[in-house]
């Protein structure tokens, strides 16, 4: 994906891109303008790689996330509920079928392992007391979004 978009951002010279464990790399700190993060946080531990991100933004840096959830209230799993024919729409245009083969089903299963899935209500604490004013929205797709400008140095 770093390759098509560093294809895709060549008449931006200022944009770096990097591919790493966020838990494992070492960040350094006020270095960044935005740091965004696609489906991954639910592979570690927000309230460990929150800090680490918040101390490598700069002041009015952009911390930018779209990531997965677990449904919760009954407006969640409504809202929810609309992303199912959606999905199932996307898996017939993009793979030509609605079940995917038994390898790829077996390496999903092993991929969502040790996935963990917030609620929104988790979130929103975890982010009221480390990211405060957060933007949280729900989105199709059992996907949230989260947007946070960095206003202080700590």
């Amino acid at each position: 994906m770093i390759v098509h978009a560093k294809e895709r951002s060549t008449t931006y010279p200022n944009i770096d891109y990097k591919a790493a464990d966020v838990m494992a790399y070492d960040l350094p700190d006020a270095q960044f303008d935005c740091i965004v993060s696609i489906a991954t946080l639910h592979h570690v531990s927000m309230e460990e790689a929150l800090p680490k991100i918040k101390r490598a933004l700069k002041v009015n840096g952009r911390l930018m996330v779209l990531d997965l959830f677990e449904a919760e209230t009954i407006r969640e799993k409504f809202i929810a509920a609309f992303g199912v024919p959606y999905h199932l729409v996307l898996k017939r245009l993009h793979h030509g079928r609605l079940r995917e083969p038994d390898e790829a089903h077996a390496a999903w299963e092993e991929h969502g392992r040790s996935d963990v899935y917030l609620t929104l209500s988790q979130l929103r604490q975890i982010c009221d007391t480390q990211l405060p004013h957060a933007k949280i929205r729900q989105h199709l797709l059992w996907r949230y979004s989260l947007i946070w400008t960095k206003t202080t140095t700590d």
